[in-house]
């Protein structure tokens, strides 16, 4: 009699392999995996899903000595996350509302997906896989370099802001001031928005950042009205734009909730439906305001603030380290990333101080090239003695 099953459960193995070092992003990513894997089974097998079709092909291995049917099913797995399923709908958007088709998963997203799915096949379905095998007879999809989003120019984004609810204008206002990612924006609460700054300062605090840093992102003046107004309806733990709790149901409502803009405007601005020929995505996407921020900024301060302005990890410990000038600096990009207002830039002293700082971290970093230019030179020269 054994005391202990040598079976793992599809919560334990949730919650127990993927709670260890691993973070709550990487458990919805399994719990997505595992839902597609279920979904592919029902739709091709006509079953309960994924355990029932598991169970069936273990026997089936266990009967014939022969493994390679799990390699055929998982293979038929990849093709079908690579396919749309246009009789399969997933609901998404406010309360669920909004049906969306199945549609082909990017390869980068196949390939996680399938990573998932062949552990769960090993630690649920019992069925031991053979590395070796794998890479021979199941094909999974090359990971193209993927472009950034297209960024909107002033004129697009405005047609986007006059057609969107008053709410929704507001989010994407305050996207494309601060260039925040979406998943970081749903999460922000009252507390983390000081508004009697200038310009107003949004604190992100590091758990909820994808780089796990806490920064400071801001807000311009055609912005802060409306801000202000929504924040005095709310307590200090409120969710100020996200719709729920769960983080990732959150960001996927306001992805769709921009889709359906954006098909809105498509009827009568057909270029925003416009696609990547490579991946058939669309060129506008909720990530295009982020990338609008980043434009804007490298063309004022280059490309290091710009990276660091919108919280890519490997340019924010400089992003941060210039905290105290961070303010003077985005009123400086402020008159560039407005859509409705107009604001003369005028020849202050804070702008004398910026042009100033400017010029002496151009002067050092030529300083730095011709000291590294003169090394090059004189460990070159050492060479050739030797």
């Amino acid at each position: 009699m054994s005391y202990i099953s040598g079976e793992t459960t599809r919560e334990q193995f949730l919650e127990n392999i993927y709670s260890k070092s691993k973070s709550e992003s990487s458990r919805e990513l399994a719990k997505a995996a595992i839902g597609q894997f279920d979904l592919f089974c029902k739709d091709v097998f006509k079953n309960d899903g994924a355990d029932e079709t598991l169970k069936d092909v273990k026997k089936e291995i266990e009967n014939t000595l022969n493994s390679d049917k799990i390699l055929i099913l998982l293979n038929k797995f990849v093709i079908w996350l690579g396919e749309d399923h246009p009789h399969l709908l997933k609901r998404t958007g406010h309360r669920n509302s909004l049906p969306r088709p199945i549609t082909a998963r990017m390869p980068s997203t196949i390939k996680s997906y399938f990573g998932i799915v062949r552990d769960y096949v090993e630690d649920v379905g019992g069925i031991e896989l053979n590395e070796r095998k794998i890479r021979r007879k199941i094909k999974l999809p090359t990971v193209e370099e993927e472009d950034d989003p297209e960024p909107f120019t002033h004129e697009e984004l405005k047609l986007f802001l006059d057609n969107a609810t008053p709410d929704k204008r507001l989010l994407y206002m305050v996207l494309k001031d601060s260039g925040m990612r979406i998943g970081e924006t749903c999460q922000l609460r009252k507390r983390d928005f000081d508004v009697s700054k200038d310009p107003v300062e949004i604190h992100l605090p590091a758990k909820i950042t994808k780089g796990k840093k806490a920064r400071i992102a801001f807000v311009t003046l055609e912005t802060k009205p409306a801000l202000i107004h929504r924040l005095k309806k709310m307590n200090p733990d409120d969710l100020v734009f996200g719709s729920q709790e769960n983080k990732r149901f959150a960001a996927e409502n306001e992805r769709s909730n921009f889709n359906y803009l954006r098909s809105k405007i498509g009827k009568i601005e057909p270029k925003v439906l416009e696609k990547y020929e490579h991946n058939n995505r669309y060129k506008k996407n909720i990530h295009s305001l982020r990338s609008f921020t980043a434009t804007q900024a490298e063309e004022v301060h280059g490309e290091d603030y710009a990276h660091g302005l919108i919280g890519h990890k490997k340019y924010l410990a400089q992003y941060i380290r210039n905290k105290k000038k961070l303010p003077v600096l985005y009123k400086k990009l402020e008159p560039k990333l407005l859509i409705y207002e107009k604001v003369e830039i005028l020849e202050s002293n804070e702008n004398e101080q910026f042009i100033a700082m400017k010029k002496q971290l151009d002067l050092q970093g030529a300083m730095i090239r011709e000291m590294q230019k003169n090394q090059n030179h004189f460990n070159k020269n050492s060479d050739i003695k030797n």
